[in-house]
């Protein structure tokens, strides 16, 4: 760790090392030496932890670790203006069919679905428009999710 420089330490930007050397440390040994509570109050959770990752205490993952997901969302703009129902239901089915991908990647299912349609901020004539659809049973399957959406549309 002597030999690691602090910018090398995961949380540790250009800014925060700057701080630091100007506090006389320099290496990540320098800073896993430091009382993680001072450091805490000093510089931040983020970096208290870090200091304890360092003295090979686990803080991080436990602390991160990401709650159950609740929501998926999967939400594009277009690149010009969708005048044709068939047109607009033929992207909606492409948005369901990615987010039936991510669905099944994450081992989900969806007991819902949102659709939220509408012009650009700058229409003339702005519009905006959704619906929020029960699925008759949990699923992930993308043909059940585009029937749902394209019924919603």
């Amino acid at each position: 760790m002597e030999k690691t420089p602090l910018s090398d330490v995961w949380g540790v930007g250009g800014r925060l090392a700057a701080k630091f050397q100007a506090m006389g440390l320099s290496s990540a040994k320098d800073l896993r030496d430091l009382d993680p509570a001072w450091i805490g109050l000093k510089m931040g959770v983020t970096v208290e932890r870090t200091v304890h990752e360092l003295k090979g205490v686990q803080r991080i993952a436990g602390d991160l670790a990401p709650a159950n997901r609740q929501t998926l969302v999967s939400s594009r703009s277009f690149g010009r203006a969708i005048r044709e129902l068939e047109d607009l239901a033929e992207a909606l089915s492409h948005h369901c069919a990615v987010a039936g991908e991510r669905l099944r990647a994450e081992g989900l299912l969806a007991g819902g679905l949102s659709i939220f349609i509408g012009t650009g901020h700058f229409d003339e004539r702005p519009f905006h428009t959704g619906a929020t659809l029960a699925l008759p049973r949990a699923t992930s399957h993308t043909g059940e999710l585009i029937a749902a959406a394209r019924a919603g549309l």
